[in-house]
């Protein structure tokens, strides 16, 4: 931020909390704070702020103030559950091998998948890409979940 906007922050804050005159060592102080970070948020927190500051904020609550516009300012995560983009094909191939092998006329298969790598025992055997793929054509989303939930 550049001088100029970190006096202008100051001076909003200042204004709008009705403070008539700061030591100088504060000024400059704000004004070395203030230099490294980004003028939009800082006067974005500065205006916030004022709402609801009855008396010049300490630095730490301008900090958390600013901190919080930069949060906000940052676009959103959106998560997106199994349930929305659907269950992934290895999780009903796993269904498959452990739970819904018998519709199968097949022997359960409790072989670690590679999506498994670090949750299971390095030296056992990995279960093949193809293995159990035609099976899990035939599982549905709803038969997976069913399984999950009576774990």
């Amino acid at each position: 931020m550049k001088e100029q906007e970190a006096r202008e922050v100051i001076l909003t804050v200042k204004a709008a909390t009705r403070t008539d005159r700061l030591p100088d060592d504060t000024v400059l102080f704000w004004e070395e704070m203030l230099r490294p970070l980004n003028a939009e948020h800082a006067t974005r927190a500065a205006a916030k702020g004022v709402a609801t500051w009855t008396r010049f904020p300490s630095w730490a609550e301008f900090k958390q103030a600013y901190l919080l516009e930069r949060k906000l300012s940052q676009p959103a995560e959106i998560f997106e559950s199994p349930k929305t983009r659907g269950t992934p094909e290895w999780v009903k191939r796993w269904a498959a091998a452990r739970f819904l092998h018998g519709s199968f006329q097949k022997a359960q298969d409790m072989r670690p998948f590679p999506e498994q790598d670090g949750h299971t025992d390095p030296q056992a055997s990995r279960m093949p890409a193809a293995e159990w793929a035609q099976e899990a054509t035939a599982v549905s989303d709803s038969d997976v979940w069913k399984q999950v939930r009576s774990l």
